[in-house]
């Protein structure tokens, strides 16, 4: 009979080294998907700003909340390509392919076989995210505002900033940055310079969207164990999963507070202190003030439709 084993427990029984190390290889893991070959600490750094400027690109969609109407169909392409909808949402679904560990399942008394991981490919398949992202923009939860966040996209100063954000969460630029950090290092921006960067990581509320954003993709095994079993043994792999995750989350933060400022630094080193101010004030409107918690809906609108199409799936084949 198999044995629950806790998180924890397992962290704590040295002939375990796989078990004892499970959080840090599946944040490593989560992360490694965007970038698979760089070092953890250069892939830390990169990963962490391919997220931000998810989180950014996602919050000018949503900075623009609560008016009426939506973009056209045509629009809402050139909104997806301009403002990297598109190269998230594959980012999104390459880290779960390749990251998603089902064997943990196991420990909540689930059976996996060949067919589970049959399952999700299927299920990632059948989930049309980039559907999902263009019903959502052109629907009336989105809203009249876009036009003038699209606006933005796609003037000069909106081009600047993406081309940037797109160039600095590319894989080749991971080299780059770390090579401007050990330069911030020794000659440190002008304090002006700081506190803008500063001011901009806090009106993103960055730190905190790429934190949750993480919390999704690692906590996902133990929400697909109670869709998938009604026991205590799932219950139990999922409240020790969130209690575990729930320890590591302030150490985690500070992490990335310190990631995203230099991946800040880096990504708009071209931009000038005036273009910072005005890319800030456009963040910082009255509208925009709910963005940092509307900006996930749309990835939490493709994460739960995946996860119910991977059940059925699963419960299909029981």
């Amino acid at each position: 009979m198999q044995q629950t084993i806790g998180v924890r427990q397992m962290a704590r029984e040295p002939g375990n080294l796989e078990s004892k190390q499970h959080f840090s290889s599946l944040l490593g893991g989560i992360l490694s998907a965007f970038s698979r070959t760089l070092s953890r600490v250069s892939m830390l750094v990169l990963v962490s700003m391919a997220l931000i400027r998810m989180v950014l690109l996602m919050s000018l969609m949503a900075a623009s909340a609560h008016a009426g109407g939506a973009l056209s169909a045509d629009q809402a392409e050139r909104y997806m390509k301009r403002s990297g909808l598109n190269e998230m949402l594959l980012s999104l679904q390459d880290s779960i392919a390749q990251r998603l560990d089902l064997s943990r399942l196991r420990l909540a008394g689930i059976e996996v076989d060949a067919s589970t991981q049959a399952a999700l490919t299927h299920a990632l398949a059948e989930v049309d995210a980039q559907k999902i992202a263009r019903d959502y923009i052109m629907s009336s939860e989105a809203d009249a505002q876009l036009q003038q966040t699209l606006s933005f996209l796609e003037s000069p100063l909106g081009h600047k900033i993406t081309d940037a954000e797109s160039a600095a969460s590319a894989p080749e630029a991971q080299q780059a940055m770390h090579a401007h950090s050990l330069q911030m290092a020794q000659t440190p921006p002008p304090k002006e310079r700081n506190e803008l960067i500063d001011q901009l990581v806090k009106e993103a509320h960055m730190s905190e969207s790429v934190l949750l954003l993480m919390e999704r993709l690692v906590l996902m095994p133990g929400d697909l164990a109670v869709h998938l079993a009604n026991t205590e043994k799932a219950s139990s792999f999922k409240q020790e999963l969130d209690q575990e995750w729930g320890n590591m989350r302030p150490a985690l933060m500070l992490q990335f507070e310190q990631l995203v400022s230099m991946s800040a630094h880096y990504s708009y080193r071209e931009l000038s202190n005036d273009e910072l101010s005005q890319y800030i004030a456009f963040l910082s409107k009255p509208q925009g003030q709910a963005y940092w918690q509307t900006s996930l809906e749309l990835v939490d609108k493709y994460l739960n439709q995946f996860v119910d199409e991977f059940v059925k799936l699963l419960s299909e084949k029981t």
